[in-house]
């Protein structure tokens, strides 16, 4: 029963780890692209593109539309002249991918140790702050480029002038969209009770309780609630003194203990007992 309720944690660490390897991924290539801010205009007319660190100028304008010379990191005199927009947008960025890769680091951890609830949950608060500092990054586009003295005198020169999000900004957004997915899901799912691979192995079966296998976490009252155990003594020569065992938890907590005795006359006896689940039960032979 608890290598069955186990797949549940193990589902959600899965798919945590999956999305968060994504989303961290698509923050970092945002980060590191030069393509947040696409400018575009009339068709005779070609402008760069503005990435968070990086810059692509113009190579050539062709009437099939800009060769790129290539992705350029800012240098100090272009970040001095922006409107201040733009160091907060880096800033963001840094902080969202970093933190992406550190809990996604995290979330491996989780399956080989076992996390206090506080631990855990801090987890999805860290993962929706992502999401916050994700979608700040658009403060790039309250820039000079598109919304300022830059971009009027733009539209001045071509009133078709406007400025687009680029594929980096789309992916930024996406990513976001990830990190908020991921921390509701760590915050609104329970905790898990033990290490999910612990679970999912020798933990609950025959030897549960015993040697390095016992406090696992996995045989407790909340893993075990309605399960059937039944055990069958026999004593090897006949079948005359045969008894049958069957324990069942109850949402109480108290385990129901049914006892079916074959007799040596060949009569059967059955006895039902209730006990509370702390204590020990055996069966008779």
């Amino acid at each position: 029963m608890c290598g069955q309720r186990a797949l549940f944690p193990l589902i959600t660490q899965s798919l945590t780890m999956s999305l968060g390897f994504i989303a961290f991924v698509m923050s970092a290539t945002a980060a590191s692209g030069c393509a947040y801010i696409a400018l575009s205009g009339d068709a005779n007319r070609c402008y760069p593109q503005f990435g968070l660190f990086n810059w692509n100028n113009v190579a050539q304008c062709t009437t099939a539309g800009a060769l790129y010379s290539g992705c350029t990191k800012y240098t100090s005199m272009m970040t001095q002249d922006t409107s201040g927009s733009v160091k907060p947008a880096q800033a963001m960025a840094a902080i969202a991918a970093t933190f992406g890769g550190i809990l996604w680091a995290g979330c491996m951890f989780m399956l080989f140790f076992r996390f206090k609830p506080w631990i855990f949950k801090s987890v999805g608060g860290l993962y929706i702050f992502c999401f916050v500092a994700q979608i700040l990054t658009l403060l790039m586009l309250n820039d000079d480029t598109c919304n300022g003295d830059d971009a009027d005198a733009q539209k001045l020169e071509d009133p078709a002038f406007q400025c687009n999000l680029g594929s980096d900004a789309v992916l930024s957004i996406i990513a976001a969209i990830f990190y908020l997915g991921i921390g509701i899901t760590v915050l609104v799912c329970p905790v898990p009770k033990t290490q999910v691979l612990t679970c999912l192995g020798n933990c609950c079966k025959d030897i549960c309780g015993e040697g390095e296998e016992a406090g696992c976490g996995c045989c407790t009252e909340d893993a075990t609630t309605g399960a059937v155990v039944e055990t069958t003594n026999a004593d090897g020569i006949t079948q005359a003194n045969r008894s049958t065992v069957t324990e069942t938890y109850n949402d109480d907590g108290t385990i129901a203990v049914r006892e079916e005795k074959t007799n040596p006359d060949g009569s059967t006896t059955v006895s039902v007992t209730t006990k509370p689940s702390s204590d020990p039960v055996s069966a008779s032979v």
